[in-house]
């Protein structure tokens, strides 16, 4: 460690407060590894573990030459916790800037990686499925969030048939200027994906398979608006903004197909004939 470094460690341990003393199992162990940290230093570079270099001055409290790193950071590991003593050690060992690993360190577990699918797979709702799903600062919902859990009561619609699901394992991108064309092509997707489980012993096998059960979390993720036996629904993204496709039952020769807002299921963004 060069003088500079460690004069920049002294600083930034001058600057911590004190929570409280350390346990003293904890003391022993960092004790140790400083006093290794040292011995290894010392052999590479020639040097005493516990003394400078001839020359330097030696005497005084207020110059601290006289004593090794690894006994500096002891006794101020005494009188503080050791988050920036594990900071310093890194310094010695690594050449890690001081200032980058405080803040590295401040930050905690926020940058921690999060499971689950990204927000265009499945954005998360708030409470239950049926509540309003979660939205950033700017109304939009979150990057990325895990799928929520099927309802008992969720659950056995789809087993019953009382709800039919696209299969698509993220929302469907749609777009205003070609809302009818994207429309049939999530239709087909759909008739296409249960014309594969038709072969089933048990229709309501589809909705105990892994995709289906995806498909499912992933548009029970929004709020869902009224639809009735026979509609097909899916999750999707109109010009970007997520929301629930109901491609509702074929009436009098016509099928009308309309995108709800995500987590406004009243705000109708869009509508369109289905019929080819």
């Amino acid at each position: 460690m060069t003088p500079e470094q460690e004069e920049a460690v002294r600083r930034a341990l001058a600057s911590e407060g004190s929570p409280g003393p350390m346990p003293r199992e904890l003391a022993d162990r960092l004790d140790a590894t400083l006093a290794k940290l040292a011995s290894e230093r010392s052999r590479q570079s020639g040097e005493p573990t516990g003394e400078r270099p001839t020359g330097q001055p030696t005497a005084g409290r207020a110059d601290r030459s006289s004593v090794s790193p690894a006994s500096e950071l002891s006794m101020a590991r005494r009188r503080r916790w050791p988050r920036l003593l594990v900071a310093a050690a890194s310094v010695a060992v690594l050449g890690v800037g001081i200032g980058s690993l405080r803040d590295d360190m401040r930050s905690g577990s926020a940058d921690s990686a999060a499971g689950g699918i990204a927000a265009e797979d499945a954005p998360a709702p708030e409470g239950s499925t049926r509540d309003h799903a979660r939205k950033g600062a700017d109304g939009q919902l979150p990057e990325s969030a895990p799928l929520p859990s099927l309802t008992r009561q969720q659950a056995d619609e789809l087993r019953d048939g009382d709800l039919r699901l696209s299969l698509q394992q993220r929302p469907a991108r749609l777009r205003s200027d070609s809302l009818a064309l994207d429309v049939l092509r999530v239709r087909d997707r759909a008739a296409q994906d249960y014309a594969l489980s038709e072969d089933a012993d048990d229709p309501g096998d589809a909705a105990s398979g892994s995709n289906l059960d995806t498909a499912a979390r992933l548009v029970f993720a929004c709020t869902l608006p009224a639809t009735d036996r026979g509609d097909l629904i899916a999750a999707v993204r109109l010009d970007g903004e997520r929301g629930t496709l109901v491609l509702h039952k074929t009436l009098a020769g016509d099928r009308v197909a309309e995108v709800y807002a995500c987590a406004d299921p009243g705000r109708l963004l869009a509508s369109t004939s289905a019929d080819e």
